[in-house]
């Protein structure tokens, strides 16, 4: 049933290897690991922090969503009725000052992300949003520049830091690597920059923005 609905179970077991625990993460295409430690416990942990990429055959959906502000009175005596604390029993705690209103009914609420209980949009921040997205759509690896393609090259400059490396080292290694979209091409550290930390092609945002 995990299986057919597309449901990854991963599991971490602190004592020996259990068979049934494989087999339900081998089934679901999830990772089983047993720790040895509590580092390695923790480098686990650390490893299931980042979703996995999307894969190709999900099927694909648009989800309304809404962007609201916070915003805050203009009174500071004054005070609104906020949806999230609607069920709490202190009739004090049900009221605040700043927080987010829903764009559409203009409900308030003092947390991101959540789920409109009176129009059912969901509202989160762009923030939150961007955080997601890179996690799900991950910049592709670059390919390497091979030596003989070097001097081939019309631009010898990286892309991104425009520093012009060196043809290669005593290894053969060129320490240039293209993207396989743009075919812009980057020294090692703008690589290593762009997937660990920027999350996105420099060469394909610009060739986006001038197409626009």
């Amino acid at each position: 049933m995990l299986r057919e609905c597309n449901i990854r179970c991963s599991v971490i077991g602190l004592a020996a290897e259990v068979s049934i625990c494989k087999t339900l993460a081998k089934e679901t295409v999830g990772e089983y690991s047993v720790a040895l430690d509590e580092p390695h416990l923790k480098d686990i942990l650390m490893s299931h922090i980042v979703p996995p990429p999307v894969s190709s055959n999900s099927d694909s959906f648009l989800i309304r969503m809404g962007f609201p502000q916070q915003k805050a009175l203009d009174r500071l005596d004054e005070f609104s009725f906020c949806m999230c604390h609607l069920d709490q029993p202190e009739p004090k705690t049900r009221y605040g000052q700043p927080g987010y209103f829903c764009p559409v009914c203009v409900t308030k609420y003092c947390e991101l992300p959540v789920e409109c209980r009176v129009c059912g949009l969901t509202l989160v921040s762009a923030p939150h949003l961007a955080r997601s997205y890179h996690h799900l759509f991950p910049v592709e690896a670059f390919e390497e520049v091979p030596k003989e393609e070097i001097e081939l090259l019309a631009d010898k400059k990286c892309f991104g830091c425009l520093t012009e490396t060196p043809h290669s080292d005593k290894s053969g290694t060129t320490h240039r690597f293209r993207c396989k979209v743009c075919q812009r091409t980057f020294c090692i550290d703008c690589d290593l920059f762009i997937h660990d930390t920027l999350h996105s092609c420099p060469g394909c945002a610009s060739s986006a923005a001038k197409t626009e």
